[in-house]
């Protein structure tokens, strides 16, 4: 049986999900706190829809507190783009990169396989999912994609087609659950002390956590 316990002395989960940016960009935060604390990384995949482009009907004419409503949230989400692409760039990613649109339940899948056949190839075959969403613009929906990042990964295949369609999808399907009842409703957060943090710009705050609190907390 999986283990889906998100608090276990000495790690640090990490939710993903391998069509979001934002966990793309927590990536790195993360290996490095956790190198530096000496926790071991436990990767905690979040399936999310598939994106789809639609274009949301604006606000009536006559309605004038509505539109301006409408216009500060587009202001907001010019901000929060212009940030993710300066942060995409850093990664080497341009504006045509960073919103793939893939079904990531067999790349989940293929991550808990890894939970229990190999742990410790859990970062290596995260990387590469990334990696094929985000660069390669792999449809990972695909099993021979799946498959090949497996054992890129370093971890045998045998096994794998029933584990996807036994104990893989029970225990995606209550890892699903278990995220939404500890109140995570969103991917790119760490888990740690029993509290979710949603983004890398905790980790200021992780730190003086983990030093004890001495001092004023970051702000």
């Amino acid at each position: 049986m999986l283990d889906l316990h998100l608090d276990k002395p000495g790690q640090l989960s990490v939710c993903i999900d391998f069509q979001d940016l934002d966990s793309l960009l927590l990536l790195k935060p993360a290996i490095r706190f956790a190198e530096e604390h000496e926790l071991a990384l436990k990767f905690l995949p979040m399936v999310g829809e598939p994106r789809v482009s639609s274009r949301q009907p604006g606000p009536p004419d006559d309605d004038e507190m509505a539109r301006y409503k409408a216009h500060r949230q587009k202001i907001r989400g010019s901000y929060v783009d212009m940030d993710r692409l300066r942060n995409a760039a850093l990664l080497g990613l341009t504006e045509t990169d960073i919103n793939p649109s893939v079904d990531t339940n067999l790349a989940s899948l293929g991550l808990l396989w890894l939970w229990q056949a190999e742990p410790e190839a859990e970062l290596h075959y995260v990387r590469r999912v990334f990696d094929a969403v985000f660069r390669k613009h792999k449809d990972v929906a695909q099993v021979e994609v799946v498959n090949l990042l497996v054992e890129e990964a370093g971890v045998s295949l045998r096994g794998f087609g029933e584990f996807q369609h036994g104990e893989g999808r029970v225990g995606l399907d209550a890892l699903q659950d278990r995220l939404l009842e500890s109140g995570l409703y969103r991917a790119a957060a760490v888990y740690l002390a029993g509290e979710w943090y949603i983004g890398r710009e905790h980790f200021p705050l992780l730190i003086w956590k983990l030093n004890g609190e001495t001092g004023h907390p970051p702000v």
